[in-house]
């Protein structure tokens, strides 16, 4: 009803689903607010990639981003290339634990 051409209808019901969000103890922003991206501990550098890649609005820069991509297809990772995916790792994990 909330799309009817009558403003009353309208009215009703965007009353009515306050109502049904009260009661269930719930707000606007619980149901319309896209929940926070949950840190998931990687099990290996691969995973770490691709995790690092998903968080939304992660703190990294280009060159890091870059570098993600550019370590993805590898086989091994250099212990040069391993502190700095462990740099990112860590950003990308207080980032999404704050965002949490």
């Amino acid at each position: 009803m909330l799309g009817s051409e009558h403003l009353g209808e309208v009215a009703n019901a965007g009353a009515a689903a306050h109502r049904l969000l009260q009661n269930a103890g719930l707000s606007w922003s619980d149901v319309i607010v896209a929940p926070a991206a949950r840190w998931r501990e990687p099990t290996d550098w691969r995973e770490a990639v691709a995790i690092c890649l998903s968080v939304p609005n992660a703190p990294i820069s280009e060159w890091d981003r870059s570098f993600l991509y550019g370590i993805a297809g590898r086989e091994e990772l250099t212990s040069r290339q391993q502190a700095q995916l462990d740099r990112i790792v860590t950003a990308c994990r207080l980032s999404a634990n704050v965002a949490a």
